[in-house]
C-alpha cells in the first residue's frame, strides 16, 4: 500500500523534472512530489531493473568516487556506467532526471496475435504484466521500456494484455490493452460459464433464447476493453446474441453446454 500511495502522490506533479536549474528556488528544490517521491521511485525502479548487486555496487562506486567532494549530474553517469553499462546509466539520467512526467507506452495491435509497443522515452524499467488468451490460458508477459519500439508476438489470440494492474510501478498510461476488431467476435462457442465479446465501440450485448425472449443484457462500462460476461446461471441450450456497435449490429448463434 505504501508504494501505491507514493506513486499516486508523485503523479500529482507531471510538469517538473527532478533536475532543478534554478538552485536559488528552494521551494522547487524541496518539492515533495518530485524531489522526494519521484526521486525515490526513480532509484527504486532502477534497482528492480538491474538487481540488488549491480544497483548497490554502482551507488558505492559513485559515493566512493565523490566522497567529501562535489559531483554534477553527469558524474553519476561516469561513475556508474562501468557497472550498469553506459546505455542504462545514460538513459536513467535522461529519462528520470531530465524528463518531466512518467514512463508512457503506446500499444498498437497489428493483429490478434501481435502488437507494436512504443515507449515515448527510453526508461531502464521493466513493467510486469499478464496475457489472457481467448482460450482462457494465462501467462506472464511484461515490457522493457529501455527499448523505444518493439513487436510483441503471442502464441494465440489475445483477449487482454494487463500491465501493472496493482500500480506497483510509477508507470503512467495504458494498463490494459486488447485487440478490438471492427467486426464483433464472440467466444468461446460453445461456452460453459463465461462469454467474451471483442468489438470496437461496443454499446450493448443482449442475449435471447430460441423463442425470441430476452434472457440477459449487458452494457459495458469500458468501451475500449473486451467484455467478459458471466453467464454460469444460464440454462444449457441455444441462444441468439445481439451485439450493438456504433457502426452497426451483428447477431451470433451460441450454444451453452455443461461444464
Amino acid at each position: 500500500m505504501w508504494r501505491k500511495g507514493a506513486i499516486l502522490r508523485a503523479w500529482q506533479d507531471t510538469l517538473h523534472t527532478i533536475w532543478v536549474d534554478d538552485t536559488s528556488d528552494f521551494r522547487r528544490i524541496f518539492l515533495y512530489e518530485t524531489t522526494y517521491l519521484k526521486g525515490a521511485l526513480a532509484l527504486y525502479t532502477l534497482r528492480l531493473y538491474v538487481g540488488d548487486s549491480l544497483f548497490w555496487g554502482a551507488l558505492r562506486r559513485y559515493l566512493d568516487t565523490y566522497a567529501r567532494g562535489f559531483a554534477k549530474t553527469g558524474d553519476f553517469i561516469t561513475a556508474t556506467a562501468p557497472i550498469l553499462s553506459e546505455r542504462i546509466a545514460q538513459s536513467f539520467v535522461e529519462s528520470w532526471i531530465y524528463t518531466p512526467h512518467f514512463p508512457r507506452l503506446r500499444i498498437t495491435w497489428i493483429d490478434g496475435k501481435s502488437a507494436q509497443v512504443e515507449s515515448f522515452t527510453a526508461y531502464p524499467m521493466r513493467v510486469l504484466g499478464k496475457v489472457r488468451y481467448v482460450s482462457s490460458f494465462e501467462e506472464e508477459r511484461g515490457v522493457d521500456l529501455l527499448s523505444l519500439s518493439q513487436v510483441q508476438s503471442f502464441s494465440e489470440g489475445v483477449f487482454a494484455w494487463v500491465l501493472d494492474p496493482d500500480t506497483l510501478l510509477p508507470f503512467w498510461g495504458v494498463r490494459q490493452a486488447a485487440p478490438l476488431p471492427e467486426k464483433a467476435r464472440v467466444g468461446p462457442n460453445p461456452f460453459t460459464t463465461s462469454l467474451y465479446v471483442w468489438a470496437a465501440d461496443l454499446q450493448r450485448a443482449t442475449l435471447y433464447d430460441t423463442k425470441g425472449q430476452k434472457v440477459a443484457e449487458c452494457i459495458p462500462l469500458q468501451k475500449d476493453s473486451p467484455l467478459r460476461w458471466e453467464l454460469s446461471s444460464l440454462p444449457v441450450g441455444a441462444y441468439w446474441l445481439l451485439v450493438e456497435q456504433r457502426q452497426g449490429d451483428s447477431v451470433h448463434l451460441l450454444l451453452k453446454v455443461s461444464p
